[in-house]
């Protein structure tokens, strides 16, 4: 098992991305996610960190946090929304990583006949990747996503040197977990 990048959470904001989002946003039965370019047009934010995630896990960051990922990442990274004077954003990486849950032994739990998900989907940390690295400047999601219900989520994983460059900025709110391979 070799540590190839780390899984990146912000702190929790309080705030719901889905709060008020239109049914056809969500499963009707299980509540994921059917519409991953959803953004809400407002998000009541109680706290304000350079990065942090909503209570269904989605990651938000500071204007100063997207350019970063604009900058090094350009067309792989999705950032939408704008809230908060146009200062807050939903950051999203489009490059996919495999997840081994096998490996990592998933539970796949009640899974929804109507939109073909699971209600939930747990074991996500220690992330165990099915790849035998990722390039130290990369900023990937799984391609499983993770939770119960709405709060079902993809992990954001970044390459070593991306996590270094974060600490090194001084961006407020990021908690780092070891990714790994074992491949």
């Amino acid at each position: 098992m070799k540590e190839i990048g780390n899984v990146l959470f912000g702190h929790d904001n309080g705030a719901h991305f889905f709060h008020g989002a239109p049914t056809s946003v969500l499963c009707w039965n299980c509540r994921a996610c059917l519409d991953f370019h959803y953004s809400p047009e407002t998000l009541k934010i109680e706290t304000f960190y350079g990065f942090s995630q909503t209570q269904d896990n989605r990651l938000i960051c500071s204007q100063r946090a997207k350019d970063f990922f604009l900058t090094y990442f350009d067309v792989r990274v999705s950032a939408v929304g704008a809230w908060r004077g146009n200062s807050l954003y939903h950051v999203s990486p489009k490059s996919i990583v495999p997840f081994n849950s096998l490996a990592r032994g998933t539970r796949f739990v009640d899974h929804c006949d109507v939109c073909g998900s699971y209600k939930s989907i747990v074991e996500a940390t220690p992330a165990y990747l099915a790849i035998e690295r990722i390039d130290d400047r990369s900023f990937f999601r799984t391609d499983l996503v993770f939770g119960s219900y709405e709060e079902k989520a993809s992990l954001n994983i970044v390459g070593l040197a991306t996590a270094k460059d974060l600490h090194e900025r001084g961006f407020s709110g990021c908690v780092f977990k070891a990714a790994f391979s074992l491949v």
